[in-house]
């Protein structure tokens, strides 16, 4: 099967074909009005005549793609151009692109994020790596009250014991700066069988059942301290956002529906490098407090998970 080709005409409107399709196979379409369907058949219709003249085709619908992950549609763009469905010019609210992905969902198109497949798996034989110490990235006292806050939420409903539980997964990090590259592979399988395969890096990698944080070495992004730690520049954003993913996505995974409003606090955090008065009024602003038995338990964690760092080593497993 050919594909819809690049260029002018190439991101084309390559679905207008599956719209007009919905109207004729009688989708529930009402709410956009009889004159906006003529008007948008008419112009289906007449850049169909222009594909038709360059010696292309329209993709199946189970080659086009709704782009609600715009990180996966930025990653994808750098391969194919014609994957991703078209939107039409705002004439008409009912043309709007909330309206549209009601459309191309209801005549069977997927959107993005569901339709590839990630693999975050992650090796490290032979790799160089160098211990850190865990208190300039993990024993910090601003991000382990951002995330007590959190699930000290009422509307949670966790208890102290499981709070802490959760913390002390923190705690009993080992942190490996890693020389090698962490990438995160997205695979993207076509009906013509084309499979589009990507890989992106990030920063991080938490193994969670071996309690251990791989950061990636960046030479340039981190300042030596006197104590032999190390001090990231928090204010970069991809540094900031890949650490609290990593954090919000181990710390959750039993509560997917939690994983991005933590991500979002730690991201904050993380840019504001977890100073305690932004910290405290960061959890003011989201209605969020620590109670006296995290306080507690903050205190009695002052003098735990500090890490000899400074040696290198090869990982053998």
């Amino acid at each position: 099967m050919t594909t819809a080709s690049s260029g002018p005409h190439g991101k084309f409107q390559c679905t207008t074909l599956l719209f007009s399709n919905a109207l004729l196979s009688g989708s529930s379409l009402r709410s956009i009005g009889i004159e906006t369907q003529r008007n948008f058949c008419s112009e289906a219709y007449q850049n169909y005549q222009c594909k038709v003249m360059m010696g292309s085709f329209f993709p199946k619908k189970q080659d086009v793609f709704i782009p609600d992950d715009f990180l996966l549609k930025e990653l994808f763009d750098m391969v194919s151009e014609t994957i991703f469905v078209w939107y039409p010019p705002v004439t008409s609210p009912a043309l709007s692109r909330a309206n549209m992905n009601k459309i191309y969902s209801s005549i069977g198109v997927q959107s993005i994020s569901k339709a590839v497949e990630k693999d975050e798996s992650f090796r490290t034989t032979g790799a160089s790596v160098r211990k850190v110490n865990q208190k300039s990235l993990i024993s910090n006292n601003g991000l382990l009250r951002i995330v007590l806050a959190f699930l000290s939420d009422t509307s949670l409903g966790i208890i102290a014991n499981e709070r802490h539980r959760l913390v002390k997964y923190l705690l009993d990090l080992e942190i490996l700066e890693i020389d090698a590259p962490i990438t995160v592979s997205y695979k993207l399988t076509l009906s013509s069988g084309i499979i589009l395969d990507l890989k992106a890096t990030r920063l991080f990698h938490w193994e969670k059942d071996k309690t251990k944080l791989f950061l990636q070495r960046d030479k340039g992004g981190m300042k030596r301290k006197r104590d032999g730690g190390m001090k990231r520049k928090r204010y970069n954003i991809d540094y900031a956002t890949n650490f609290a993913d990593v954090i919000a996505k181990c710390l959750c995974s039993e509560m997917p529906d939690q994983i991005a409003p933590l991500a979002e606090l730690i991201r904050l955090g993380c840019l504001l490098d977890f100073e305690e008065d932004t910290v405290n009024y960061l959890m003011k602003t989201k209605n969020l407090q620590l109670f006296p038995e995290d306080e507690e338990f903050l205190s009695s964690t002052k003098n735990v998970g500090k890490i000899e760092a400074g040696k290198t080593a090869t990982v053998l497993y």
